[in-house]
């Protein structure tokens, strides 16, 4: 009997490597969990960085502030392109409301680019031109990339030829 009573014993208990094993597997998933909220929060903050960026660059171009939207161009002579564009643009045509559509964000994984994500925002914008003074509605899509330093707009300059 004494050989039997901790042979059942064994048999009954379970092993503290098994139990551990149960607790890790349960500590994992709790972890993933967490790391999932965390990823969350971070995917929303930088969501609301970006449309407050975008905010931002069109409250500056609606209102002809090229300094304020240009601050949104990373590169310093594009910038400068830009923001006389922009003084060109304010004297033929007023924009009067603007709305962001949507905003598409993708993550960059190439370890090597300082390119984090990219984002595609679609903007409905309101405006006329003068003297016609016509109200028109055009939805515009950007591309906007995040760097460690910001969220910026991808801008090309328009074609300087006359459209037929």
């Amino acid at each position: 009997m004494n050989i039997i009573f901790p042979l059942l014993l064994a048999i009954v208990t379970p092993s503290s490597s098994a139990e551990s094993d149960a607790n890790t597997a349960v500590k994992s998933a709790k972890m993933s969990k967490a790391q999932l909220r965390k990823q969350s929060k971070a995917d929303a903050r930088e969501m609301e960085l970006l449309q407050r960026s975008a905010n931002l660059y069109w409250e500056g171009v609606r209102w002809n502030d090229s300094e304020k939207a240009a601050n949104f161009i990373e590169d310093p002579g594009a910038r400068l392109e830009f923001q006389a564009w922009l003084d060109d643009q304010g004297d033929e045509r007023k924009i009067t409301d603007v709305k962001i559509i949507r905003v598409n964000v993708q993550a960059v994984n190439a370890k090597d680019s300082p390119i984090n994500r990219t984002a595609v925002i679609k903007v409905s914008a309101e405006g006329y031109t003068i003297p016609e003074q016509v109200l028109k509605k055009t939805i515009e899509a950007q591309e906007w990339y995040r760097t460690p330093s910001g969220w910026w707009l991808r801008w090309t300059p328009p074609d300087a030829t006359p459209k037929p």
